[in-house]
């Protein structure tokens, strides 16, 4: 995250799956149990795994997190990950 609380999902994010690719990791997990994705906004949280998605390149999978600290967040959650996939 950006010092005002935005988002960073340009150069930093990928920077980061590249090397984790790199490594040798078998798949990227955003939003997975650790980190900020519980905080974010639906929009936010599109936004981030688009751009996850766009930046693997089908090298590896990538794994959505859905988690939410609310029911109906999660519901949206599903929703917005089946929109970043198509």
């Amino acid at each position: 995250m950006n010092a005002d609380e935005s988002i960073q999902t340009t150069d930093e994010l990928r920077t980061q799956i590249d090397r984790l690719i790199d490594g040798g990791v078998h798949g990227i997990f955003p939003f997975g149990t650790n980190g900020e994705g519980y905080i974010l906004n639906e929009k936010e949280k599109c936004e981030v795994l688009e751009a996850a998605i766009d930046q693997v390149k089908g090298r590896v999978p990538v794994y959505a997190g859905s988690g939410c600290i609310f029911n109906t967040g999660y519901y949206q959650n599903e929703q917005g990950g089946r929109k970043a996939r198509s």
